[in-house]
């Protein structure tokens, strides 16, 4: 629009991702959940906040929990948004074919970051085998990735910060999961457009500046499905947190016939990949 009534030049040299894998990969139509709250919200008090948001949880998100399978692992990647834009969060069930599979999305639009938090904690603890998270750590969305690393765990929460270097590295095997089949998304106008919305500018996939309301409400919208579930792809490529170990209790003689010295021997835990 911006090109053709204002005679805006576009931001780039085209479309990332070409439109017609953008709807091949959108299988079927599944649930998006739109939160928007108004200013007022954040001035109640932190008890009706919570509760309010507990609510709202119980009602909508714990259901899609529930019905997520069991027995596949799951990831998640979370674009942050304050007051412009929205917040996204992408679960990706890894299915059978090494295919990603987003089960739903959650769009938060000017809710508190503390609600966030609440609504983004429940969804991780009720991810069946989660491995692994990538959040936005970028300039204000910092605060959440860390007190989420606090409390899953840093090996489990990956901090990113969304610059031209992490673009350059991580969105082209992006753009080919799409070329190979690999993302299975909910078919949504709002979050087709986020990922026809990535553009190759100065050789890099990434989004130009320009931003575009929603169809499903007037918020404005930067890409941010686009890379919410980019940043949920990049973490299904890396491997889960570390074998946890605690020394064992009583002594072993080693092989070599010392008393001491050597590698203790090891009592495993658990472990995952």
């Amino acid at each position: 629009m911006a090109e053709e009534l204002g005679a805006i030049p576009r931001e780039g040299a085209g479309v990332a991702i070409p439109g017609i894998l953008i709807l091949k990969a959108m299988r079927e139509a599944r649930p998006v959940l739109r939160l928007a709250l108004d200013a007022n919200f954040a001035a109640r008090s932190t008890a009706y906040r919570e509760s309010w948001c507990q609510d709202w949880i119980t009602e909508h998100l714990a259901p899609l929990c529930e019905q997520l399978d069991p027995a596949q692992q799951h990831v998640l990647g979370e674009d942050f948004a304050r007051h412009m834009d929205l917040t996204v969060l992408a679960p990706l069930a890894i299915a059978e074919r090494a295919v990603r599979r987003c089960p739903f999305l959650v769009e938060l639009s000017t809710v508190p970051t503390r609600q966030q938090e609440q609504i983004l904690w429940y969804l991780i603890a009720h991810l069946p085998r989660f491995r692994k998270a990538a959040m936005d750590a970028t300039g204000p969305g910092q605060t959440l990735a860390e007190y989420t690393a606090d409390r899953f765990g840093a090996s489990r929460i990956e901090q990113v910060q969304l610059n031209i270097a992490w673009y350059r590295e991580h969105m082209v095997p992006f753009q080919a999961a799409f070329e190979d089949g690999l993302i299975d998304l909910p078919r949504d106008t709002d979050v087709e457009n986020d990922l026809r919305a990535l553009a190759l500018i100065d050789g890099v996939i990434r989004l130009p500046k320009q931003r575009t309301t929603g169809v499903a409400g007037a918020a404005t919208r930067h890409g941010d499905a686009a890379i919410a579930v980019a940043l949920a792809y990049h973490a299904s490529l890396q491997r889960a947190a570390p074998i946890e170990w605690t020394p064992a209790a009583a002594k072993s003689a080693r092989w070599d016939g010392r008393e001491d010295g050597g590698v203790d021997a090891l009592t495993f835990k658990h472990g995952a990949w």
